[in-house]
Order: structure tokens, then C-alpha cells, then sequence
């Protein structure tokens, strides 16, 4: 449910942060078919048709990943701990703990980030 509501919310912000980006759409009832005095609805489209180029719909459709998936860069992947599953019936849970580990091409560059620790706890830089 939350995700709706963050789609919901997400799509009015959009539509009421840039004018162009609802437009409206004809009502499919004409005036024949309203009783008089009956209010009608009004429809819009949120959003904006987007091209897509020709040469990546044909590599989809042909079932090739290579054009999206395709990873540039290698990263590291932070330790973390994992909930693995065992026992009867998939039931059990084991904490495993996942080392650093690199992902992406081996010939791509390494993307790498440097953290800097306080020295001293409470005390932030300005």
C-alpha cells in the first residue's frame, strides 16, 4: 500500500510542479448520453511520450542484454550480513556474513570511494 501512495503522491507533485506535464484527454461521453445537470468527468494524462530508439527495440525483442545490462564500471560491493535460508521446508534461517567483493568487467575502471571517520565521537567537521 505504501508504495501506491508514494506513486500516487509522486505523480500529483509531478503534475502540479510543471505546467506542461498533463494534458488533457477528450471524455469519452458525449453530451447525448449525460443527463442535464450531470457533472463529467475529466480526464488527464500525467507524463510525456518518450522516443526510443529504434536499434535498442529491435535488440530487445531479439532477446540481446548485452545493450542493457552492460556494466561499465567495476565497483565493490560493502561487507554485509545475509539471512541465509535452510532446513525443512525453507523454514530456518542461518546469519551468514558476505565478504567485500568486486562487481563489473574485469577491464572496466574501478570506481572507488574514500570515507573519512571522525576521530573523535560528537564532534562533527564545519
Amino acid at each position: 500500500m505504501r508504495a501506491v501512495r508514494q506513486i500516487v503522491f509522486g505523480a500529483l507533485a509531478y503534475a502540479t510542479a510543471i505546467p506542461t506535464a498533463t494534458t488533457p484527454v477528450p471524455s469519452e461521453n458525449t453530451r447525448a448520453s449525460r443527463r442535464p445537470g450531470e457533472p463529467s468527468a475529466k480526464r488527464w494524462e500525467i507524463g510525456r511520450t518518450i522516443k526510443i530508439d529504434h536499434n535498442l527495440v529491435r535488440s530487445v525483442r531479439s532477446g540481446s542484454r548485452d545493450v542493457l545490462y552492460r556494466l561499465k564500471h567495476r565497483h565493490i560491493v560493502r561487507g554485509h550480513y545475509k539471512q541465509q535460508v535452510h532446513g525443512p521446508q525453507r523454514s530456518l534461517r542461518k546469519t551468514l556474513w558476505i565478504s567485500p567483493y568486486w562487481v563489473g568487467p574485469e577491464d572496466g575502471a574501478a570506481l572507488v570511494h574514500t570515507y573519512k571517520l571522525d576521530t573523535e565521537p560528537g564532534k562533527s567537521e564545519q
